[in-house]
């Protein structure tokens, strides 16, 4: 089963233009930390850029039940009335992130570092 994880980055950043920059060779390889109540995880993978509007619906409706960040799908990426402070005005463009590996750390003593890897 494929796993992705949608990012956003104003499509003006310069890891946005990183991303997209290079069309002519395999999708760069990307990172994402996320932290759960007793581990700290790395996923690395390839990134792309989300385009489709279906796509892009489903991850604004996620925004909006997770966040309450309410944005729109208007020309293949992210609009909003409010803008993300940390990020700029829009547009924002969506990123799915395509897991090769994941590093897991406990915060604890319960588990040890582990890898997992994805074909």
């Amino acid at each position: 089963m494929a796993a992705a994880a949608q990012p956003t980055k104003p499509a003006r950043e310069p890891l946005a233009e990183k991303l997209v920059s290079n069309a002519d060779h395999p999708a760069p390889t990307a990172w994402l930390t996320l932290e759960t109540e007793d581990a700290h995880l790395v996923v690395e993978g390839r990134a792309a850029l989300v385009r489709d509007e279906a796509r892009l619906r489903r991850v604004a409706d996620a925004y909006a039940a997770k966040y309450g960040w309410q944005v729109r799908p208007q020309d293949g990426a992210f609009d909003a009335d409010d803008g993300a402070p940390t990020a700029g005005p829009p547009p924002y463009d969506v990123y799915v992130l395509t897991p090769d590996r994941v590093f897991g750390f406990g915060t604890d003593e319960t588990w040890s570092p582990t890898r997992w890897r994805f074909p």
